[in-house]
């Protein structure tokens, strides 16, 4: 009685893997996303002496 079954680790595995596979997707687009935003090359700005 005090075992856990397959039918337990599979179910915790589903709830937790679906969540940690979501947010390694947003991790991924948000850094993908800062990355094209910051490969911009910033314009030239004016160096006075």
């Amino acid at each position: 009685m005090g075992s856990f079954s397959i039918w337990h680790w599979l179910i915790l595995l589903v709830l937790f893997c679906i969540p940690a596979g979501i947010a390694m997707l947003v991790w991924l687009i948000v850094r993908y996303a800062q990355k094209r935003t910051t490969s911009k090359p910033l314009p030239p700005h004016d160096q006075r002496p």
